[in-house]
């Protein structure tokens, strides 16, 4: 009973502190179609790329680079929020970062890469990265198609949240935050 009260206040100090109330989950200036569309256009090139045997690290670069262009296009134009901007980009910035490796070759930066990478993998997976190698990048796949997937997800239920997050205030006894920015949190 304890460990549930103190979460609730936890959790509602954070909803309070950061400003959330289910309002800002609506969808309404949010445009599913272009996070579809960025998620597609990314699959469906690095599809095309493994059937006709043209890749490395020009072509990927190329891919990466006009997707991230588009996806701060999108953010921009208030197509896409900071969630999925953030979430997508992370994606672009693991394979980008994948495909360059070490761009250097003295090593410098590997540790650094190999910790990035070992980060997405575990936060994607629940894995711990087994390091560069087949496995490592059999893991690395993975934790990208999972993160890809998690965004079809967020996509697919944004028009839940505002529902989800009320009745989450209703449970919790959290009261949404009001006008005056303040919110209150239930004493007992």
């Amino acid at each position: 009973m304890v460990r549930k009260t103190a979460l609730a206040l936890v959790i509602g100090f954070a909803l309070v502190l950061t400003g959330t109330s289910a309002e800002n989950f609506s969808a309404s200036s949010f445009d599913k179609n272009v996070g579809y569309s960025l998620i597609a256009e990314l699959s469906r090139s690095f599809q095309n790329m493994a059937q006709s045997d043209v890749g490395g690290p020009a072509a990927v670069t190329h891919v990466l680079t006009a997707l991230m262009k588009d996806a701060k296009q999108a953010r921009k134009d208030a197509k896409i929020n900071a969630v999925f901007f953030q979430r997508f980009s992370r994606i672009l910035r693991i394979l980008y970062t994948a495909v360059l490796a070490d761009p250097d070759k003295t090593g410098i930066l590997m540790p650094l890469i190999e910790r990035e990478m070992g980060d997405f993998v575990l936060e994607a997976t629940g894995e711990s990265w087994s390091g560069s190698g087949r496995s490592g990048i059999g893991q690395l796949a993975n934790a990208v198609a999972q993160s890809i997937i998690d965004l079809h997800i967020y996509l697919d239920t944004m028009d839940q949240r505002e529902n989800i997050m009320k009745s989450f205030e209703d449970k919790s006894g959290v009261e949404p935050k009001k006008k005056d920015g303040q919110a209150r949190l239930p004493l007992s």
